[in-house]
C-alpha cells in the first residue's frame, strides 16, 4: 500500500480518537443516577427573571383551548375519546380562525399573556401541539407573552420540548414562557406509559428542558427516563433564562415547585384549596431560602361574565355542553389503566392519594368532587360588578397575582364567548389592575 494511503488511515484514526477525547469529556457533565432520581441542576434562579409589565399589580391572560367551534357536538358526546368521525373539516379551519382573533381581541383588551396547552382525542382542546398553535399566535400579536402551559412532559420528548421552545422565542422576539405538564390518565393510556412513572417523568423532563435551554455548552444527559449522548440547542433563546413555571394542583408537586424556585401554576380548584396550595408554597420557599411574589403565582379557570348575574348563571349551566369533561375523562382512563395493569400502588402514589389536590393518577378524585373542582363548577362567575369582588377576595384571600382565564365553553356559541371577554375585558379588568398596589411598589423599591 502507498504512504498516501497510511497517511490518510492515520489522520482518520487520529480524528476518531479526538472525537473520542471530546465524548469522554462531555461524559463528564452527566447527570448520574442517584436513587434512581435524577438530580436538578439549575443554571439560573427562574424567579424574578421576568415580570412582564413592570409596574402593573394584578396581571390577566387568556387560556386558549383551540375549542372545536360548534355547540351541537357537545350536546350529545358524553366522552372521551371523541370519534375522529364527527369532525368537519370546515368547523374545524373556523375554530383555528375564531382562537386567533381572540388572541388578538385580548391584546386589544390589555390582557398580559395568552396561554395554550396540550390534549389529545379531545374537541375541547384540539391542540395536540401547542408550539404550533403558539408560533401562529406569535404572527398575530405583538405585546402578549406566549405561554405553553403546557406541553405534556411525561409523553413526548424533553429536549425536541426545548429545541421547539427556543425556536418560538426567536419567533416571538422573547416573549415565551413555559409551564411543562404531566397529563391526564387517558393521555397515559393512549400513548402507552406507566401512569405510575409519569411523575418522576416530568421531574426529570423538567431538569433537563431547563438545563437543555440554558446550558451554553453541549452536555450528555444519562437519567433514570432519558438518555441523550448529545445535547446542543439551537436556535439559543432570546430571554435568558426563559421563564419556567411548574404545576402546582397536589401538595407534593407545590413543595417541589418551590425547593426548586419555580413559579407556580395551579388551576381550577376552588378558593379554600387553592389558598391552602399557595400558603404551601411560600413556606416551603421560606424554608428554600426565597420569597415569591404575587406574580409568581398563577391560577387558570374557566369564566363566564354576563351584564347580569343571572345571565351569567345560565352561561354556567351551558358552558360545558353534556360533555362531563373530567368524569368521563378520568372514569374511562381508570377502566383503561385497569385493563392494561397500570394501577400498582406503590407508597409514593399512596402518599398523595391523601394530599389535597388532584395527581395526575387521579386517585384523589374524591376529594376534589366534595370541593368542586375544575369542570363542573365555575369559580368566576357573574355580573362585571360580582366579578371584581370574586378576583379581589381571591387575591386578598392567596395573594395571587396572574389569572390565566378561560372563556370558551363548549356549550357556548363563538359570540357568547367573545361578548363574555369583551365585558371582561373593559369593565372587570380596569378595576382590578390596583390590587397589591404597595405589594408591587415594594417590590421595585
Amino acid at each position: 500500500m502507498s504512504r498516501a494511503y497510511f497517511r490518510c488511515a492515520q489522520a482518520g484514526v487520529l480524528w476518531l480518537m479526538g472525537i473520542g477525547l471530546w465524548i469522554l469529556r462531555q461524559s463528564h457533565q452527566t447527570y448520574d443516577r442517584v436513587k434512581g432520581q435524577t438530580p436538578i441542576r439549575h443554571c439560573r434562579n427562574q424567579i424574578g427573571a421576568d415580570r412582564y409589565h413592570e409596574g402593573v399589580t394584578l396581571q390577566f391572560s387568556i387560556y386558549l383551548s383551540m375549542l372545536y367551534a360548534d355547540p351541537k357536538l357537545f350536546e350529545n358526546n358524553a366522552g372521551w375519546p371523541a370519534s375522529p368521525a364527527k369532525y368537519d373539516p370546515a368547523v374545524g379551519e373556523h375554530s383555528v380562525d375564531v382562537l386567533l382573533e381572540q388572541a388578538e381581541l385580548a391584546e386589544d383588551l390589555g390582557f398580559d399573556m395568552v396561554s395554550v396547552s396540550e390534549h389529545h382525542s379531545w374537541p375541547i382542546n384540539q391542540a395536540a401541539n401547542p408550539s404550533v398553535l403558539a408560533a401562529a399566535i406569535c404572527q398575530r400579536v405583538k405585546k402578549l407573552r406566549i405561554a405553553l402551559m403546557g406541553p405534556l412532559a411525561a409523553i413526548n420528548n424533553p429536549v425536541r420540548i426545548a429545541e421547539e421552545v427556543a425556536m418560538l422565542d426567536a419567533i416571538s422576539k422573547g416573549r415565551i414562557s413555559l409551564m411543562p405538564l404531566r397529563g391526564t390518565p387517558n393521555e397515559f393510556v393512549s400513548y402507552g406509559i406507566n401512569p405510575d412513572e409519569t411523575r418522576d417523568r416530568t421531574r426529570e423532563a423538567q431538569a433537563l428542558i431547563e438545563r437543555a435551554l440554558n446550558e451554553p455548552e453541549p452536555f450528555s444527559w444519562e437519567g433514570r427516563y432519558y438518555r441523550f449522548p448529545t445535547v446542543a440547542i439551537w436556535p439559543g433563546q432570546s430571554q435568558k433564562p426563559i421563564p419556567i413555571w411548574s404545576s402546582g394542583n397536589s401538595e407534593g408537586s407545590v413543595v417541589y415547585a418551590a425547593r426548586h424556585k419555580y413559579r407556580l401554576g395551579i388551576s381550577y380548584y376552588p378558593l379554600q384549596m387553592a389558598a391552602e396550595l399557595t400558603e404551601l408554597y411560600r413556606a416551603e420557599a421560606k424554608k428554600a431560602g426565597w420569597e415569591p411574589t404575587p406574580h409568581d403565582i398563577l391560577y387558570r379557570s374557566y369564566v363566564a361574565c354576563a351584564d347580569t348575574d343571572e345571565a351569567a348563571r345560565e352561561l354556567e349551566k351551558r358552558y360545558y355542553g353534556n360533555l362531563g369533561l373530567a368524569a368521563s375523562m378520568m372514569g374511562r382512563a381508570s377502566a383503561a389503566m385497569n385493563s392494561m395493569e397500570l394501577t400498582k400502588i406503590t407508597a409514593e402514589n399512596a402518599a398523595a392519594a391523601a394530599e389535597i389536590g388532584t395527581d395526575a393518577d387521579g386517585k384523589n378524585m374524591s376529594k376534589d368532587a366534595e370541593s368542586k373542582f375544575a369542570l363542573g363548577d365555575l369559580h368566576f362567575k357573574g355580573s362585571p360588578v360580582t366579578m371584581i369582588d370574586q378576583f379581589t377576595e381571591w387575591y386578598e384571600t392567596t395573594g395571587i397575582g396572574v389569572f390565566d382565564c378561560g372563556f370558551s365553553g363548549g356549550g357556548l356559541t363563538t359570540e357568547e364567548a367573545n361578548s363574555a371577554l369583551k365585558l371582561f375585558g373593559t369593565e372587570v379588568m380596569p378595576a382590578l389592575k390596583h390590587l397589591g398596589a404597595e405589594k408591587i411598589a415594594e417590590e421595585i423599591r
